[in-house]
């Protein structure tokens, strides 16, 4: 997706990696506490993204390679114009543009929760060999567990988060709420991934 001619001004490119670079070498950057949205005032040009196949179809949700540390996708306007309408936690959104895209995009990241948050009372896990549904006593119990590779979260519940998007560290990228899932669907936005997982972050 980056490339050489992405950015069309040199002083853009150097604060952008050397701020993405910090966030990968200071993980606390990319934790809810610590979270520091890029500021785009700065920007003086225009970034621009290449997709990996020429001819691609116009979509609303891009992978992006290689990966900055605390960004999770590339978002059209029309699927941020739905996510906006939701209770979001701090968040990157830095304004690009798509090549052979007509839409306006933007570099999409959200803080991360590590999983000494998780209520492990009600959530359950799943083994993905076996499909079988696991629960941890407390986290002590979860991070020491014998099948580190094996687990999958099925219901996860934390208490008091409250937004209605979660970035859970070493479980899963990114899960937003049901309702958001609804509304990409009902206004036709193509490119989403729907995991199995069921998330509860407001009880």
């Amino acid at each position: 997706m980056f490339k050489k001619t992405s950015f069309s001004n040199p002083d853009d490119e150097k604060r952008f990696n050397h701020f993405f670079q910090q966030n990968q070498a200071i993980f606390a950057r990319q934790l809810f506490n610590g979270f520091i949205p890029f500021d785009c005032s700065s920007l003086k040009g225009q970034i621009t993204l290449f997709p990996a196949q020429k001819g691609l179809k116009e979509i609303d949700f891009l992978r992006i390679c290689p990966r900055k540390a605390g960004i999770w996708v590339a978002l059209s306007e029309k699927a941020w114009c739905i996510l906006a309408k939701f209770n979001l936690p701090p968040t990157h959104r830095i304004p690009v543009r798509v090549d052979e895209f007509a839409q306006q995009y933007y570099l999409i990241g959200f803080p991360m929760i590590t999983t000494d948050a998780i209520d492990f009372t009600p959530s359950e896990f799943i083994h993905i060999s076996s499909r079988e549904i696991v629960r941890y006593d407390n986290h002590h119990a979860y991070e020491n567990r014998a099948d580190l590779f094996d687990i999958a979260p099925s219901k996860i519940v934390i208490r008091g988060y409250g937004y209605d998007v979660l970035n859970m560290a070493t479980l899963y990228e990114l899960n937003v709420a049901p309702e958001i899932i609804k509304e990409f669907t009902a206004h036709g936005c193509v490119g989403i991934t729907k995991r199995n997982a069921v998330l509860v972050v407001h009880e």
